[in-house]
C-alpha cells in the first residue's frame, strides 16, 4: 500500500511541479508606462526615428511589431495568446523627441515599425488611414553589397579597424563580427530612420508602409553613416532623412537606383531590334525590366491598344511570402479594368494577396504571405501578370518605354507534418530588393521567364509577317543562409494602446531595468524543482527502509 502512496504523491508533486514551471516561465513584462521590458538580458537596442507626420490625435507614440523570436507579439493582455497583437509593443520613449527604442530579444530577425496605431480593417473609417507603419525591416545584419549607405569600400575600413584596432570603432566595436570568414555588422545600438520618398508598399487602401535605413546614433537625435560620430557624415535634422545616404540635405530625395540585376539572358531567346530607318521604327517599344526576373522587349506597330506583361517563376521550394512593385510611365501606360488580384496573380490572388493598382503614381503595387505556401514548385506559372492599355501617343511617336519590376521581398520553402512552412526550410531569395547570394540559397533551384504580348510592328523590309513574343529564362542562383528572415506582412489584428506618460535616459547601450511588472518569475520555478528533488530523496529513503 506504501508504495501506491508513494507513487501517487510522486506523480501529484510533478504535475505540480510542471504547472508551476509553466506558470513562471519568463515572459515579456510591461512597465509602468505601457512599454515593453524584455523577457531575456540577450537583446540588441534599436531606435526610431518617429517621423512628425506620423503623430495624429490618436497616434501619439512608436510601436514595435515582431511575429517570430522571444516575446513574439501576442495579446499582452493573455487574454487571447495565440492570435497576434497588431501594432505590438510600445516602445521606450527617449529624451530627444520622436526618437523611440526598443531592447528587442537578439533572435528577432524582422520588426515593423509603426505608429502604435491600429486602424482598424473599414477603410471608411476616418481612422483607418492614421495607422502608420514602416515595411518589414530585417533587423539581423548587413554584410558588405547588401545596403546603399555601407558600400564594399565602408566594409573594408571596419575591417581594416577592427582587425588593427577595434578601439577606432567606438562604442560599435561590438557590431562587426566575422561569420564563416564574412565581416558583417549588426544594428546594435543604431537607429532606422525613415525615408518618406521610399514607399516600399505604398498607400493600400490608406494604410502607408514606408522603407529607410539604419544608420549610427550618436545620440541627441544626431545619426550618421560611421561608427565614428566625427569620421562620419552627420545628421541632425528633426527627422529631415538624409538624402542618397551621403550627406546631400538637398529638399529633393532620390530614390536610389536598384543596383542587382537579373543573371545575363540567352541571347539566342532575343529578337533584334529592327533598323533604325524612318519607315523602320516601331510605333511603340515596350521593355520589361526587372531586378530578378529577366529582360524582355517587344514592338508594336499604332493599332495596339493593349500590351501584357508576364513574369513567371518556377521553383524548387514554393513560395511564402512576396513583396513587389511594378513601375511603369502613366503618361504612355494606364493599368487596364481587366486587372484584378487573380489576373494579376492567379496563384496567390485567391489567398493573401493586396494589389494597390493605381495610374496615378505608375505603379502597381504587391504583397502576399501564406503559411501553407504558394504552389510554384510544380511548374512554371504567372508570378507577376499586368495588362495594360495603350493610350493616345500619337503625337509622341515614336515612343520607347519600360514596365519596371522591382522584387522586393520573396521568401521560399517547404511545408511541414502541420502542412504549414517549416521554418528549417525558409530560405529569403530577395530582400529590400536585393538578390541573396548564399550557400543556403544557393541550394534553392530558380527558373524564372518574363513575357510580353506579341509584337505587332513588322519593318516593311523585313520580308516576311512573323511575330515574335519576346522571352527569356534564366537559372538564377539566390542566397541567403543562417540569417532566414520570415518576412510576412503585418497581419490585421487590434490592441489597446495608450499614450506614454514618460521618458528614459537616451543613451547609447542603456538598461533594461524600468520598473517593469513580471508577468512571470524564474525564481518560482527553481523553488519548485529544489523542492522536488528533495521530496524525491525522501521518497527514495522510504522505500530502502521498506525493502529492509
Amino acid at each position: 500500500m506504501s508504495k501506491k502512496i508513494i507513487s501517487l504523491l510522486l506523480a501529484v508533486i510533478l504535475t505540480i511541479s510542471m504547472v508551476a514551471v509553466t506558470a513562471a516561465s519568463v515572459s515579456a513584462s510591461i512597465d509602468d508606462n505601457g512599454c515593453y521590458v524584455p523577457s531575456t538580458d540577450d537583446t540588441n537596442r534599436y531606435y526610431f526615428y518617429l517621423p512628425s507626420d506620423w503623430c495624429n490625435d490618436v497616434a501619439k507614440a512608436a510601436g514595435v511589431y515582431w511575429w517570430a523570436g522571444t516575446d513574439a507579439c501576442s495579446a499582452i493582455d493573455g487574454s487571447n495568446p495565440d492570435s497576434p497583437a497588431w501594432p505590438g509593443y510600445k516602445a521606450q520613449p527617449s529624451d530627444t523627441a520622436n526618437v523611440y527604442y526598443i531592447d528587442c530579444p537578439s533572435d528577432v530577425g524582422t520588426i515593423i515599425w509603426n505608429n502604435a496605431f491600429d486602424g482598424g480593417e473599414d477603410p471608411s473609417d476616418p481612422n483607418y488611414a492614421k495607422a502608420i507603419q514602416t515595411s518589414n525591416i530585417a533587423c539581423e545584419y548587413y554584410s558588405a553589397g547588401e545596403a546603399e549607405n555601407y558600400d564594399d569600400a565602408f566594409f573594408e575600413a571596419m575591417e581594416t579597424s577592427y582587425n588593427g584596432d577595434k578601439a577606432a570603432l567606438g562604442d560599435y566595436a561590438g557590431n562587426f563580427f566575422y561569420d564563416d570568414d564574412t565581416f558583417s555588422m549588426t544594428f546594435d545600438n543604431m537607429i532606422y530612420v525613415v525615408d518618406p520618398n521610399k514607399l516600399s508598399v505604398g498607400e493600400i487602401g490608406g494604410k502607408q508602409q514606408y522603407g529607410g535605413e539604419w544608420y549610427f546614433y550618436y545620440g541627441n537625435g544626431e545619426y550618421g553613416t560611421y561608427p565614428v560620430k566625427a569620421d562620419g557624415k552627420v545628421f541632425n535634422t528633426e527627422y529631415q532623412p538624409p538624402k542618397n545616404g551621403a550627406g546631400n540635405t538637398d529638399a529633393t530625395t532620390q530614390q536610389p537606383e536598384t543596383t542587382l540585376q537579373s543573371e545575363t539572358k540567352p541571347d539566342s531567346e532575343t529578337t533584334a531590334a529592327p533598323e533604325t530607318t524612318v519607315s523602320q521604327v516601331p510605333f511603340l517599344t515596350v521593355n520589361a525590366t526587372s531586378n530578378f526576373f529577366p529582360e524582355a522587349t517587344a514592338y508594336y506597330n499604332e493599332d495596339t491598344k493593349e500590351v501584357a506583361v508576364t513574369y513567371s517563376l518556377q521553383s524548387s521550394k514554393d513560395v511564402l511570402n512576396d513583396e513587389w512593385i511594378l513601375k511603369y510611365d502613366p503618361e504612355i501606360l494606364a493599368l487596364s479594368s481587366k486587372n484584378s488580384a487573380l489576373t494579376v496573380s492567379p496563384v496567390m490572388g485567391t489567398n493573401g494577396s493586396q494589389y494597390n493598382l493605381t495610374d496615378i503614381a505608375g505603379e502597381a503595387h504587391g504583397v502576399s504571405s501564406n503559411l501553407y505556401l504558394y504552389n510554384f514548385s510544380s511548374e512554371m506559372q504567372p508570378f507577376v501578370t499586368v495588362v495594360f492599355d495603350v493610350l493616345n501617343i500619337t503625337d509622341k511617336a515614336p515612343v520607347n518605354t519600360t514596365i519596371d519590376l522591382d522584387l522586393k521581398v520573396l521568401t521560399v520553402s517547404k511545408v511541414g507534418d502541420d502542412l504549414q512552412s517549416n521554418e528549417d526550410e525558409e530560405v529569403t531569395l530577395v530582400r529590400d530588393s536585393k538578390l541573396i547570394e548564399d550557400d543556403k540559397a544557393k541550394t534553392v533551384s530558380v527558373s524564372t521567364s518574363t513575357k510580353l504580348t506579341e509584337s505587332t510592328f513588322v519593318p516593311a523590309t523585313a520580308g516576311n509577317d512573323s511575330n515574335t513574343t519576346e522571352t527569356a529564362t534564366a537559372q538564377k542562383p539566390t542566397d541567403d543562409s543562417d540569417k532566414t528572415v520570415n518576412a510576412t506582412p503585418s497581419p490585421d489584428a487590434t490592441s489597446a494602446v495608450g499614450d506614454h506618460a514618460a521618458s528614459t535616459a537616451d543613451t547609447v547601450n542603456g538598461s533594461n531595468d524600468n520598473g517593469a511588472i513580471q508577468t512571470g518569475d524564474a525564481s518560482l520555478a527553481l523553488i519548485v524543482l529544489t523542492l522536488l528533488i528533495a521530496v524525491t530523496g525522501v521518497m527514495f529513503v522510504i522505500r530502502k527502509r521498506e525493502m529492509y
